[in-house]
């Protein structure tokens, strides 16, 4: 009787007509396994062609947890661990790993293969490939624990952002597979702490390699001559080694090397000490040598105050003993840009010290520290070769003292959608298009986030979509106050307010932003206090954007208040504070 109560439940399920997953602020809640649709002949060339739009054809979910299986939903075959598992409208993590089974896929007659997917994935805080990985085996028999997968890395590029993008991305089957019958498979991981929501349209394989577009495979590139380190830390720590001396080690996650003391499941901060150290490489025989990668560094300061015994490092030395507390280490960091938020990069490049060149065992390594607070620092696309510093970053020779507290950003710079979702707090969720259960009226319903150890909160706020996709987006009415949505900041900043400098947009028709207004005051939320704007006003062919600058020179504030409480949506692109 339960085996046909849950199969009538997924038929049902699949009668309903969805819309788009970019209008879902939560992920999924439906359990189930689909139907099974067959499949008509194969073209030449394509060993397995599998759309998910209906059911999900020969392919079985296999999992640990009862509760969290792979379904149909929104034309796509999808999975996540956050759902409301006890009916009570409360959504909660549970730990489970899932695999999505393929029938046998026979390689025999292949030379090469690849595989295509075309998949979306939101909410991802760990490492991408990791909990959501496409597995490949010769040995299944029905037990997906019990066989050797092996994992096939793909590209990461486009997916897990603020909506549910849909990418093609496709990956080389390793060669010990090809002349084999073959399984794959889909393997979601989540805890009781996160989870992400998993889309995936469809699956193929294909004669042939792979035209890869994407960095998610962490293969070693080609030897090239007068390069000596390229590791992309996608997937591994490839030849370099981690060493921590206390507290929480460097990690491979979001396709890099991370580190950072802050666990943002627990909101706690672990004193840490941790060093990434390379592989000894000679430059007896280079003319001149250079660093470069990629990297984001963020909450490095607090609104511009150092945070102390904060560190992030770029160490070098031609006496490594092994030991990295002992070894005599030569500081090159330079200038670091402190981030505003995840997807913007910036590039570092300087010098190999002179000192060094003909050297024949030169190390370099990345060293974090941190106490009470910590920064994020992410690293990807570590490169050492020969040649010159470029202008993009870094600065030859760098600074004894490293980089605490100094090479700072604005405070504030750049308070974004992204960033309230990456700090959100608590279980009141970030919505898109719809503000949820928020109420203006009851505090416990107010959406609150963390930015730069700065706690804020706000009500009939969400995340915008169509032609405002990107902003923040406050609800707005002239009479209604239960509809007048706000942001504010809880925690007081550590030095009074300079001025705040919203980017806001609007439809191109009009002329002049939403009216709305913004408050200060020596309290958190003020609301009686206001501070007029300057606007700059530059037209575009779809939106306009306004550059309002509010200045609270005058006074001695720490806390501000957007507040509107004027008709109409206000769609904020960027919130800026400068401290004096």
């Amino acid at each position: 009787m339960k085996k046909l109560t849950l199969s009538l439940f997924a038929l049902a399920m699949t009668a309903m007509t969805f819309t788009s997953c970019e209008d879902v602020p939560a992920p999924y809640d439906y359990p189930g396994t689909g139907g099974n649709e067959g499949g008509g002949e194969l073209a030449e060339g394509v060993y397995l062609d599998q759309n998910f739009s209906t059911s999900l054809g020969d392919f079985q979910s296999v999992g640990s947890n009862p509760n969290i299986a792979w379904a149909i939903d929104y034309s796509s075959a999808c999975i996540t661990g956050y759902k409301d598992y006890n009916g009570d409208g409360t959504k909660s993590n549970e730990a489970g790993v899932t695999y999505l089974v393929s029938p046998e896929i026979d390689l025999t007659a292949a030379t090469k293969a690849h595989v295509e997917m075309n998949h979306a994935m939101r909410y991802e805080r760990a490492d991408i490939n990791t909990n959501n990985s496409l597995l490949i085996c010769k040995d299944y028999a029905g037990d997906p624990t019990t066989a050797n997968w092996v994992s096939i890395p793909y590209s990461t590029d486009g997916i897990n952002g603020t909506s549910f993008d849909f990418v093609d991305v496709s990956a080389n089957i390793p060669d010990e597979f090809i002349g084999s019958k073959v399984r794959l498979a889909l393997r979601h991981t989540c805890s009781d702490a996160q989870s992400s929501t998993w889309e995936v349209k469809s699956l193929s394989v294909k004669e042939g390699e792979a035209e890869i577009s994407g960095g998610g495979e962490d293969t070693p590139n080609p030897p090239v001559e007068g390069e000596y380190i390229n590791e992309t830390f996608a997937t591994s720590f490839g030849s370099f080694t981690e060493k921590t001396v206390k507290g929480t080690p460097w990690v491979i996650d979001y396709s890099c090397a991370k580190a950072t003391g802050y666990d943002n499941s627990s909101k706690t901060t672990t004193p840490s000490e941790s060093y990434l150290v390379s592989k000894a490489i000679d430059l007896s025989a280079s003319k001149g040598a250079v660093v470069n990668f990629e990297y984001i560094l963020r909450y490095y300061t607090n609104y511009g105050a150092a945070k102390p015994g904060v560190a992030d490092k770029v160490l070098i030395t031609d006496n490594y003993t092994g030991d990295v507390t002992t070894t005599n280490w030569t500081d090159i960091t330079g200038k670091l840009t402190e981030g505003s938020d995840w997807n913007t990069w910036y590039k570092y490049s300087v010098n190999i010290p002179a000192k060094l060149l003909g050297k024949k065992a030169v190390v370099i390594a990345l060293y974090y520290a941190c106490q009470d607070n910590s920064a994020t620092w992410e690293v990807k696309n570590f490169v050492v070769k020969d040649g010159e510093a470029s202008n993009e970053g870094g600065n030859e020779g760098g600074n004894e003292g490293g980089n605490e507290g100094g090479n700072v950003a604005p405070a504030g710079d750049g308070m974004t959608i992204s960033s309230i979702e990456v700090g959100r707090q608590g279980t009141v969720e970030l919505t898109s298009n719809n503000y949820g259960t928020q109420a203006v009226a009851d505090a416990s319903t107010w959406l609150t986030w963390n930015y730069d150890n700065i706690i804020f909160k706000g009500a009939k706020v969400c995340a915008a979509t169509g032609d405002f996709t990107g902003c923040i987006q406050v609800q707005g009415n002239a009479s209604d106050v239960a509809k007048q949505g706000f942001i504010f900041n809880e925690t007081a900043f550590s030095k009074d307010i300079k001025s705040i400098v919203l980017v806001v947009k609007g439809l191109a028709k009009y002329e002049t932003p939403t009216v709305f207004s913004v408050y200060a005051g020596s309290e958190a939320h003020p609301v009686t206090n206001a501070i007029e704007a300057t606007t700059k006003t530059e037209t575009g062919a779809t939106l306009n954007t306004f550059t309002m600058t509010y200045d609270f020179s005058k006074g001695n504030y720490k806390h501000f208040t957007i507040w509107n409480n004027a008709i109409g949506a206000l769609y904020i692109e960027k919130i800026v504070i400068n401290l004096k």
